[in-house]
Formats: structure tokens, sequence, C-alpha cells
């Protein structure tokens, strides 16, 4: 069979010099298209000049490489993550809640592969509102990526009064809250509320 598509090398052997292994599924991928992607498989995957006795190889003599992700849910989206790398519109067809749940998971799964472009493009598509902005505040860390550090922050300390209101803050961590009070359009109803925050915070360190 003909291949016209990188798309049609996912889940194909030939050609393949590397196998990625996640839970039970093993991936046999291109070490040239998916490092090209990740900087983290670039780190795994680097060709050494004399094989370390830790390192894992198939009867081909392709690398494997285990990889652990914090949920069961992350497993199931590495397949996503691994079109994409191959070429495919990930978001296609996505819109609403659909697109911002597909992107919460596809955005965690890409920073631990260390996937830069492809935070960006989902940092992007995340619509972040007051409504969920604590969420974002919950999960992800203030430095993952700056266009999406901007817009968290930014919603964040326009609604800051109605985040003390109806939640309590303890959750945020002591970066977060530093972009937030540092914002210029911090908006806060009683000084005093944020007095005590401030307090707890400092008791804490």
């Amino acid at each position: 069979k003909e291949m016209t598509t990188f798309t049609e090398y996912v889940h194909d052997d030939t050609y393949s010099d590397a196998v990625l292994v996640v839970s039970d599924q093993h991936y046999p991928v291109h070490r040239l298209v998916v490092c090209k992607h990740s900087n983290y498989l670039q780190r795994v995957l680097r060709k050494r000049k004399k094989k370390r006795k830790k390192d894992k190889y198939d009867e081909f003599d392709r690398k494997v490489v285990d990889i652990t992700f914090a949920t069961e849910e992350y497993n199931h989206h590495f397949e996503t993550i691994l079109r994409y790398m191959y070429g495919e519109n990930v978001l296609q067809g996505l819109n609403g809640q659909d697109c911002f749940e597909e992107c919460q998971v596809l955005l965690a799964v890409a920073q631990q592969l260390d996937m830069p472009l492809l935070v960006d493009l989902l940092a992007e598509a995340l619509h972040v509102t007051w409504k969920n902005i604590v969420y974002f505040l919950e999960t992800i860390p203030h430095s993952s990526n700056e266009y999406l550090c901007n817009k968290i922050v930014n919603i964040a300390a326009r609604y800051f009064d109605v985040l003390m209101d109806n939640y309590d803050l303890g959750f945020l961590s002591y970066d977060w809250l530093i972009l937030i009070l540092e914002h210029p359009h911090l908006n806060v109803k009683e000084e005093y509320s944020l007095y005590q925050l401030i307090k707890l915070y400092i008791q804490q360190t």
C-alpha cells in the first residue's frame, strides 16, 4: 500500500525505529517525527554511540520507552497526541464544552511530554472565564504557558472579588497569588478580606 500522509504511519511498523509503551499499548514510532514535537522524547530517544544497560530494546533493535501518565484518561488520549505529531488536526470538529474538556486533558498530556507548540495551540483554544477560572488556578502551573498564564491572571484579577466571595482561596499557590495581586486591574471589594488572605499566606510560609 502506498503511503501518502504521515498520519498513515501511526500504528505502522514501516521504518519505525522506536517503540513507546503507554499502559499496555505499544506504539511503533519514528524518531524524526515524534522528536520534532516533543522535547521530552528528544531527550529519551537520543541516539548514543554506546548503548546503556538501563536502556530497553526490542527484537528489531528499536529503543523501547515506557511513558507513565497520572491517570488512565491521559493514557487514552496519548494516541490523539501521537496523531497530532503525525500531522492530524486534533481539534477539528470539536466545539463548546466538548472542546473545553478535550483541551483540558490534551494540555496535561502535552505538558508532560514537553510539547511547546501543542501547548500554545491548546492554550489558545481553551476559553477561560470567571466561571471556570478556579479549575485553571488549581491545575495549571503558573509557568506552563505564557499566553495561558496571562489569560488566567487577567480573568482572576478582574473577578477577584467574586472569587473571594464564593471560594476559599487557600488553594492558590504563592506564585499565582503574587501574579494576581500585581495585576493592574485587580478588583477587590473589601480590603480587609484581602488582608486576611495575605496574612494566611504569610503564616503558612
